[in-house]
């Protein structure tokens, strides 16, 4: 084998401890993002929980308004109409009163989030 030859191989065996000390820095380095990254996950899945039902909850208020549009606009004109009884969720005014399953699962979302941010505001102390 040529001098050279070995000098080369030399050189790769002293960059072997350097390599393998940026590789292992490298994984701790990455491994500080895969919390944080699943946290991101977990706010991503409540937001659109939280969105689903409130578009859920728009959805069912717009339909009321149209009803009671209709119902105003066939009154200016004249007709007899008679209205079938509505109901109208009045939860907030009462507080013994059940909440739908709608505001139940807003709420809920809300508080488990709320617990995950705390919890994570606890483990940076």
């Amino acid at each position: 084998m040529k001098p050279g030859r070995k000098q080369h191989l030399g050189s790769y065996e002293q960059e072997i401890p350097e390599v393998a000390q940026c590789w292992e820095m490298l994984k701790l380095h990455y491994a500080s993002y895969e919390p944080t990254i699943r946290v991101l996950h977990e706010k991503h899945h409540t937001l659109l929980k939280e969105k689903m039902l409130t578009s859920l909850e728009r959805d069912k208020v717009v339909e009321q308004i149209s009803g009671l549009q209709e119902i105003l606009k066939n009154m200016e004109i004249g007709h007899s109409y008679h209205a079938r009884e509505m109901k109208v969720d009045r939860s907030h005014e009462k507080e013994n009163t059940p909440e739908g399953p709608t505001q139940k699962g807003l709420r809920e979302a809300r508080e488990q989030n709320k617990c995950k941010t705390k919890m994570k505001g606890n483990t940076k102390v």
